[in-house]
C-alpha cells in the first residue's frame, strides 16, 4: 500500500517529482489512515474463522495495495463509529480520490479499478468523509480531508479545520493550521484572489518557522523532525505560489532559506523517500527560477544537483530491495508481521486440536484388516453432475 503512495525511485520518473512536495500532507494523512486501518483489521481476528478471513484480505492488500473485501469486512466487523468509516476508506477509496493530487502530473496508481459498489474507485471517498464529519465534527483532520476531497463548500471545511485544531496540543494544532492554510492559499488562487493567496501561504510558512524556532537545535534532535520537515514543505509551497504570481525573486529568497534545512534533513535520513523527493522538488523549482548555486569552481547546476540525488536514490534503493525495507511511512510491515504471527499461532493450535480429535476417532472405531485392505484398493468415487433435462 505504501508503494502506491510513495513509489520507490525505480517506479517514479524524475520529472514526476516536480511539484510533488505540495501533496506531502495528503500522503502523510493517507499513510497514517492506512496504518490505523490495518491495525483495526487485525483487531477483528478473534476466532479461527475471522482469522482466516483477515488472512485472505491481508494477502489481497499485500498483492494489490487495495482491497474492497478488506473495506467491506471492516465496515461489517469493526465497532461502529466514524473511525470505522475512515479506516475502510483508507483501503482504496481515499487514496484513489486523492491520487491525482498526491502524484501531480503522474497519477494513475488506481486507474481502472472499481470500488465496493462497482463505481470507479475513489467515487465514495467524499460521501464517506461527509458521514464521518457528521459523527466526529470535532476532528480537524476530517474537515481538512473533506477540503482535499473537493467538498462542495471547501471554505467551510477549512474554517472548521482551523477552528477545531485549537482542541489539540500546540504542536499538533500548528501542523493542522499549516496544512489548512496551504489549502486555503490554493483555494484563494483558484478564486482569482492572488494577493490573498500569497498572504495565506506566507502565514503558513510563518507558523512553520515559529515551530522550528521553538524546537531549537538541529533537525537531528529527537522529536524535531516533523517540525523541520513542515518548514521545508511550507517554504516550497510558498515559493510555488510566488512563482505562479511571477514573483521569481521572492520565490528564490524563500527557497534559499529552506533549502539548507532540507539538505540537512536529506543527509540525516537518506532512506526517507518523502524527504529526498521534496529536496529534488526544491532543486527543480530553483532550476526553473534560474537560480545559480554559489559560484564555486565547477559547481553543479540545480538541475544537475537534482539529478544526482535521484541517481543516488536509484543506486541505493534498487527495485528488488524495496520489499525488504521496513521503514515505509505508515509502517505497514509491523501490522503484517503481527497478522502473520497471529495466523501462525492459531493455525498450530487448530492443527493440534484436529490431530487429537482424529486420534480419538481412530481409537474408538475398530476396523477389520480385510475391510482396511478393501478400502485401500478401492479408488475414491467421482460423481458426475446430472445433465439438465
Amino acid at each position: 500500500m505504501a508503494e502506491r503512495i510513495e513509489p520507490p525511485p525505480a517506479r517514479i520518473e524524475f520529472l514526476c517529482l516536480a511539484e510533488r512536495s505540495r501533496g506531502a500532507p495528503l500522503r502523510e494523512y493517507v499513510l497514517r489512515q492506512q496504518a490505523d486501518a490495518v491495525q483495526a483489521l487485525l483487531n477483528t481476528a478473534t476466532t479461527p474463522a475471522t482469522v482466516l478471513q483477515v488472512q485472505r484480505v491481508l494477502a489481497e492488500l499485500a498483492r494489490d495495495g487495495t482491497s474492497n473485501a478488506a473495506a467491506a469486512w471492516l465496515l461489517e466487523q469493526a465497532p461502529a463509529g466514524p473511525a470505522r468509516i475512515r479506516q475502510a476508506a483508507a483501503f482504496g477509496e481515499l487514496p484513489a480520490a486523492l491520487d491525482a493530487r498526491m502524484q501531480p502530473g503522474c497519477g494513475g496508481s488506481y486507474r481502472g479499478l472499481l470500488g465496493r459498489t462497482h463505481q470507479p474507485l475513489g467515487e465514495l471517498a467524499l460521501s464517506d468523509y461527509q458521514h464521518a464529519a457528521e459523527q466526529e465534527s470535532a476532528d480537524p483532520w476530517i474537515w481538512l480531508a473533506l477540503a482535499w476531497l473537493g467538498d462542495a463548500d471547501p471554505e467551510h471545511a477549512l474554517q472548521m479545520s482551523l477552528a477545531t485544531a485549537a482542541t489539540l496540543s500546540p504542536a499538533d494544532a500548528r501542523r493542522i493550521q499549516i496544512f489548512a492554510l496551504q489549502e486555503l492559499a490554493l483555494l484563494r488562487h483558484v478564486q482569482g484572489r492572488s494577493a490573498d493567496a500569497q498572504a495565506v501561504a506566507k502565514a503558513a510558512l510563518q507558523l512553520a518557522r515559529q515551530g522550528v524556532d521553538e524546537l531549537g537545535g538541529e533537525p537531528a534532535a529527537p522529536g524535531t523532525e516533523p517540525g523541520w520537515r513542515d518548514f521545508g514543505q511550507a517554504g516550497n509551497a510558498l515559493a510555488a505560489e510566488l512563482q505562479a504570481l511571477g514573483h521569481n525573486g521572492p520565490a528564490r529568497e524563500v527557497l534559499g532559506e529552506v533549502l539548507p534545512v532540507q539538505q540537512r534533513l536529506a543527509a540525516l535520513q537518506p532512506d526517507d523517500l518523502a524527504i529526498q523527493y521534496t529536496l529534488i522538488d526544491m532543486l527543480l523549482r530553483l532550476a526553473v527560477l534560474r537560480d545559480r548555486p554559489p559560484a564555486d569552481a565547477g559547481a553543479a547546476t540545480r538541475i544537475e544537483q537534482a539529478e544526482a540525488v535521484y541517481a543516488e536514490l536509484q543506486r541505493r534503493l534498487p527495485e528488488d530491495s524495496i520489499a525488504e525495507r521496513a521503514a515505509w511511512p505508515g509502517t505497514f510491515s509491523p501490522a503484517a508481521a503481527s497478522a502473520g504471527m497471529l495466523v501462525l499461532l492459531l493455525g498450530v493450535a487448530l492443527l493440534r486440536r484436529l490431530r487429537r480429535r482424529a486420534a480419538r476417532v481412530m481409537r474408538a472405531t475398530p476396523v477389520e484388516p480385510g475391510a482396511l485392505a478393501l478400502r485401500r484398493a478401492s479408488p475414491t468415487p467421482t460423481y458426475a453432475r446430472p445433465r439438465p433435462k
